[in-house]
């Protein structure tokens, strides 16, 4: 995280909802997607005709003809309360289904809640009448406490934004809902899990489904192709809340945390 970057932070743990926009606008632009195909709308309608809603952050490709939504943004001040992260959630959905039923090609979309530094990528499917969690793909919807801190967690959202970056829109996996993210006994809150020491954890995202286990990507662009057998729940503290996710022990001994594996099981 650049100087820059921590003195919005600063600024945004002082100020109000403009500060939240400030920060993850510089965020955007300048760290995550900060290559030039990448066209960051700030308070831009979903549809460009009509629309007197206004989403915080639309984030477009230029695909060398048109620009193209890649993906939608909705956030709220970092001291939301629990109203407030429903609320965020509602108005990303929302958005995004008015984008569909003017251009109906695009049934599925990524997109992106905010809640000052805290963040959670989902997926949007028109057929659905809920976002579906992608990274993390655990914790409950509108619980400020499935969101993951920027500040903490940088090496796994930007891993994630890899993912983004490489399909326009979520492939079928994220939308699979497995077995272990349903019915494991041992994701089950009433089941003490294994907790890791984030010191010795490297955070990645799973990228691709194999037959034989999902392959991972580090934030440094390692890819790992790992065993579905090896795969155990555990927890991970990050910034003072707990994250489930699962573990992989590699076989030079890292220890990986992913919290999007189980859509590639």
């Amino acid at each position: 995280m650049t100087l820059r970057s921590k003195r919005l932070i600063d600024d945004w743990l002082r100020l109000d909802e403009f500060a939240t926009k400030r920060l993850w606008n510089h965020l955007f632009s300048k760290e995550i997607f900060s290559e030039k195909e990448f066209v960051i709308g700030p308070e831009q309608p979903p549809v460009q005709l009509h629309s007197r809603r206004r989403a915080d952050f639309i984030i477009e490709r230029y695909s060398g003809r048109e620009l193209v939504i890649q993906v939608m943004v909705e956030l709220k001040k970092g001291r939301a309360g629990p109203q407030d992260v429903v609320d965020v959630e509602s108005q990303l959905y929302s958005a995004c289904y008015e984008y569909y039923t003017e251009h109906p090609e695009r049934e599925k979309m990524w997109t992106c809640s905010i809640c000052g530094p805290r963040v959670r990528i989902w997926a949007f499917d028109a057929q659905l009448d809920y976002l579906v969690p992608a990274c993390p793909a655990y914790g409950a919807i509108g619980e400020i406490s499935s969101y993951l801190d920027f500040r903490t967690s940088e090496a796994t959202l930007m891993a994630y934004s890899d993912t983004i970056k490489q399909n326009l829109q979520p492939p079928d996996a994220v939308f699979e809902v497995s077995e272990a993210s349903t019915s494991d006994e041992s994701m089950s809150d009433d089941v003490i899990l294994e907790e890791l020491n984030p010191a010795s954890v490297t955070f990645a995202v799973a990228v691709k489904r194999r037959s034989q286990g999902p392959k991972i990507k580090t934030r440094d662009g390692t890819g790992v192709s790992t065993d579905k057998a090896r795969w155990k729940p555990a927890q991970c503290m990050v910034d003072g809340t707990m994250v489930k996710g699962f573990k992989y022990v590699g076989n030079s001994g890292t220890v990986y945390l992913s919290m999007n594996v189980n859509n590639y099981f």
